[in-house]
């Protein structure tokens, strides 16, 4: 790392750090030719007990120049200046000209509350020449470069007597206020320690006077464990959301090992994390094929001359959006509280195969799909709970002990009082529930909606509980409080899997594997427009069926069948949903080994016929919507999904086709007098 100390014509201090060696005879610009003449002061929170500072002269600062004059840009006229020179530097440092800390300090007024100078420094931090980059977009021995240059702003602003803190961030967005959009970031060297990484350090201090170890370290540890959420694990540096995330794309970066700040990390540590900063940038760009929002802050030691053994350097980002088009905004709660409410969501899914297997302790080939049940909660004061569904109208207060009388509440409720029953301490809580995942057509939309609400219990009261352990409470839910002895496929599919790959599932063991679809195929949904009126008596009917041949065949369940002879011995009603369930299970391991679409969809075929003779769950609208998908072209198979008795069906088409194909088939479907609808993909509009 190569530095150049130069002083700019107000007055204003300027460091360029390069890769390589930087000329001497650079010069430092500045659009303002006199110094500042006004400054801030602090004035102390009584009932906080914390310091505010009052900057009034911030008011005057640069705001949405032109778009031909940006100021962060090297000064190619002196006629317009700018506060970079034109050189061969990487990264410029320089004193922010409206500062809220440091520059020129007035005395500071006398008031009825205790006031004091406003010391400290701001800088600004411009990361790159090119406006068009980012910080994310840089190269990987530039961002190292940054992290050091951190390093050293640390050690030089963090040696004077009046600094305390020392914190590097980065605003990126207009979403969250910016309006210099040259990529840059701010350090502000703090005259006590702020309260936010006071706090952290309190905790930081009593974890590690108790345990030896940082809590942050412990932390690290349990993330890679579990693994769940990890984004990036190298062998110095992780990247992950961390179990107790308050925004919904929240991420920590950090170094594996603890390290008190920037200086602390050797070359192999510092290269490895710049690598993880990265990754996490270039994911969060590529989330939604746009540029991605950000606050970003580096906590580290106090800068006091004392030693921080339980401080471990780290970042944590906050992006503002909680989903692709809606901003998280903080609610009372939030802000007067500090209580973070918190939001979850989670998908709806279509089987591909093994229909009726999961209570066979057998296997499924679920996938999630786009459409999403969101759930929103926060604290209420008091210990009742409201829920409130948008897309049904309608409003629910109760109280634990007291189950609502509203079926679609009883999967909440089941979901608070399993949780409560976990160990955790409920508050009353407004909940409020917005989906697009289709109602009674045998996408799941209340496995999404059971899964939603217990992740977002997770976050909110910050629970260890696993995606697989979300699935099984959601499942415990289904069946003890709204009635319907379901197998565990859904609520697993909902929790786990993803909607570009397939998941399957023993659903014994509930080991799983990702299965890739078939090359060049894409999944269809068409709903038969038949209410699925008998789902939940016929759905448990079938299952008392099932134990009633394991009974007589001496198994624990259907999968314990090895043969199809030993069906023979059964009443043809029972060896009919046996034979089911047998060959179902086989269907489905071939398909997780299929790679040709028209093999796996000849076993979608063979799927609906079984569920239509052998099982008994299709209907006449269902068998002649799967014969139309069958039977066109751009089809390799299809067959009913769900638990059957109306509701959808699901085809695997010709990835170019797959539009069509819905266009063609549903023009048919209504001509024979019914209405369909395509669910799966959401159709284009107008």
């Amino acid at each position: 790392m190569h530095a150049l100390e130069l002083t700019k014509p107000d007055g204003r201090r300027m460091t360029l750090y390069a890769r390589q060696p930087l000329p001497a005879q650079l010069q430092a610009p500045s659009p303002f030719p006199d110094p500042l003449a006004s400054g801030a002061h602090l004035r102390w929170h009584p009932l906080r007990g914390e310091w505010v500072t009052y900057a009034a002269h911030r008011q005057g600062r640069t705001f949405l120049p032109p778009p031909e004059y940006n100021p962060l840009a090297p000064m190619t006229d002196p006629a317009n200046p700018t506060e970079v020179p034109v050189g061969p530097w990487d990264i410029a440092v320089f004193e922010n000209r409206f500062p809220s800390l440091g520059g020129f300090v007035p005395p500071p007024p006398r008031m009825i509350v205790p006031t004091a100078p406003a010391q400290g420094r701001c800088e600004v931090v411009v990361f790159t020449q090119d406006r068009e980059s980012s910080l994310g977009a840089l190269p990987l021995d530039h961002i190292e470069l940054l992290l050091q240059v951190w390093g050293d702003r640390t050690a030089r602003i963090g040696g004077e007597d009046a600094i305390q803190y020392v914190l590097p961030f980065e605003n990126r967005g207009a979403e969250v206020g910016v309006t210099l959009h040259h990529p840059h970031g701010q350090i502000y060297a703090y005259p006590v320690v702020p309260p936010v990484p006071a706090r952290m350090q309190q905790v930081a201090a009593e974890h590690y006077a108790a345990h030896g170890r940082g809590v942050l370290e412990q932390h690290i540890e349990a993330e890679r464990r579990d693994g769940q959420r990890m984004l990036y694990e190298g062998p110095h540096a992780v990247a992950f959301v961390p179990a107790c995330a308050r925004y919904p794309y929240e991420v920590w970066v950090a170094p594996i090992g603890p390290a008190e700040g920037f200086a602390a990390l050797d070359d192999a540590v510092r290269g490895d994390l710049a690598r993880a900063l990265k990754t996490v940038l270039l994911k969060f760009d590529a989330l939604w094929q746009r540029p991605f929002p950000y606050l970003m802050a580096w906590y580290q030691a106090p800068t006091d001359g004392q030693p921080h053994p339980e401080s471990h350097l780290h970042a944590q980002i906050w992006p503002p959006y909680r989903t692709r088009d809606r901003l998280k905004y903080l609610a009372g709660t939030e802000l007067a509280a500090g209580f973070f409410a918190m939001d979850a969501e989670a998908p709806g899914r279509v089987n591909l195969l093994g229909e009726h297997t999961d209570y066979n302790d057998g296997f499924v080939l679920p996938v999630a799909i786009a459409q999403r049940t969101r759930v929103a909660m926060r604290p209420n004061g008091g210990t009742h709970f409201t829920l409130n569904a948008q897309e049904l109208g309608q409003v629910v207060r109760f109280e634990l002990g007291a189950p609502p009388a509203e079926h679609f509440a009883s999967y909440v409720y089941g979901c608070l009082v399993l949780v409560r029953d976990e160990g955790a301490t409920l508050p009353g809580l407004d909940i409020a529930v917005s989906s697009d995942v289709p109602m009674g057509v045998g996408l799941s939309s209340s496995a999404a909606l059971e899964v939603a609400t217990l992740r977002c219990l997770r976050e909110l009261l910050r629970l260890d509980l696993d995606d697989v352990r979300i699935a099984q409470l959601a499942q415990r839910a289904e069946i003890e409080h709204a009635g319907v002895r379901c197998g565990i496929m859904d609520q697993m599919a909902s929790s786990l899997a993803g909607t570009d790959r397939a998941l399957l599932i023993d659903t014994r063991s509930l080991e799983r594997r990702d299965v890739a679809l078939p090359a060049g195929s894409a999944v269809l949904v068409l709903d038969s427009g038949v209410a699925r009126s008998l789902a939940a008596s016929g759905y448990n009917e079938r299952r008392g069926e099932c134990e009633a041949a394991a009974r007589q065949l001496a198994r624990a369940s259907l999968r314990d069948v090895e043969r199809l002879e030993e069906l023979d011995v059964l009443p043809d009603l029972l060896r009919r949903r046996a034979r089911h369930v047998f060959t179902e299970n086989a269907r489905v391991l071939a398909a997780a080994r299929c790679t040709d679409a028209p093999e796996f969809g000849e076993l979608m075929n063979a799927s609906h016929a079984s569920l239509r003779d052998d099982y008994e769950v299709s209907t006449p609208e269902l068998d002649q919507l799967v014969g139309l998908l069958q039977a066109h072209p751009g089809v390799h198979g299809a067959r009913l999904t769900g638990a059957g008795f109306g509701g959808a069906c699901v085809a695997l088409c010709r990835a170019e086709a797959v539009q069509q194909v819905a266009l063609d088939v549903l023009a048919a479907y209504r001509a024979a007098g019914h209405a369909g609808r395509q669910l799966v993909p959401e159709p284009a509009g107008p």
